[in-house]
C-alpha cells in the first residue's frame, strides 16, 4: 500500500488510508476481545478445547447447541446399535 502512492488521486488516497487503519485498529480491538473472553468467561469454558482440536465434550454441546446436538442423537438413534 505505501509502496504504490502515486496510482490514485490525493484526496483519495488518504481517505483510503485512513479507512484503512480504522479497520486495522477496530479489527484488533474485535479479534483481542474474543481471545480474552474465550480465555476468561465462565460460559466459554470448552471453546478454546474445541478451537484447537474441533473435538468437544457432550456437555458443552448440551449446553451450547442443544438443538444441533438432539438433531444429532436422533440421527444416531435412527441408525441403531
Amino acid at each position: 500500500m505505501w509502496l504504490d502512492g502515486g496510482s490514485a488521486p490525493p484526496l483519495l488516497w488518504q481517505w483510503s488510508v485512513i479507512l484503512h487503519d480504522l479497520a486495522m485498529i477496530a479489527l484488533t480491538g474485535m479479534a483481542t476481545v474474543h481471545v480474552v473472553l474465550t480465555a476468561t468467561h465462565p460460559v466459554m469454558e470448552g471453546s478454546i478445547l474445541t478451537n484447537l482440536t474441533g473435538w468437544f465434550p457432550e456437555e458443552y454441546a448440551v449446553s451450547h447447541r442443544a438443538k444441533w446436538y438432539e438433531q444429532i442423537r436422533r440421527r444416531v438413534s435412527e441408525l441403531g446399535p
